[in-house]
């Protein structure tokens, strides 16, 4: 995973050129940690955000320890990762998680697009040296927290809580966990 997560939410964080993020629908886990690793969110009322990782027994290691407080602050971040639920995209929005709100999921790329076409529009100069510097804030935390982060999650892969989360789920039943 460390693999495969790192250059991946990298990829979108570093890029110099602006990435906008067009959610119809939901972004949960990993998934939401790469929409918050772009420049801007563009979602429908619909839409929903989650990182659920503890709720099957996991540490949330692939990145939401990194952008989840940055983009709501540290107390909401353990709120939601803490429990796993959902958001709503009016509250994602209200708590700064998604950046543009539209009515419907067919609003959503045009609304992305148009977006997009404003910041392409701007000096690319410009442009690519204030994301530099924002991107510094990102890369900052990310490397502070990101290993220790997915080593949590890694250590949380082999403990019996996620296979009582597993085994719940199959037998369509509540889990019990006991923190082993």
């Amino acid at each position: 995973m460390r693999a495969g997560a790192r250059p991946l939410i990298l990829a979108i964080a570093d890029s110099t050129v602006p990435v906008v993020t067009a959610l119809q629908g939901d972004a949960v886990g990993l998934g939401a940690t790469l929409m918050l690793a772009t420049d801007a969110v563009v979602a429908a009322k619909t839409a929903r955000i989650s990182d659920p990782h503890v709720m099957i027994g996991l540490a949330a290691g692939d990145g939401g320890c990194v952008a989840w407080p940055i983009h709501a602050g540290l107390l909401r971040a353990k709120r939601y990762l803490l429990t796993g639920d959902r958001l709503t995209a009016k509250d994602a929005h209200d708590m700064g998680l998604i950046t543009d709100l539209v009515e419907t999921p067919a609003e959503v790329l045009p609304a992305a697009r148009a977006l997009a076409a404003r910041i392409a529009a701007l000096p690319p100069l410009a442009i690519q040296a204030t994301k530099r510097a924002l991107n510094q804030v990102f890369r900052n935390r990310f490397e502070e927290v990101f290993d220790q982060a997915l080593a949590y999650e890694m250590e949380t892969f082999t403990s019996e809580d996620v296979v009582e989360a597993i085994s719940a789920f199959r037998e369509k039943r509540k889990p019990t966990f006991t923190g082993r």
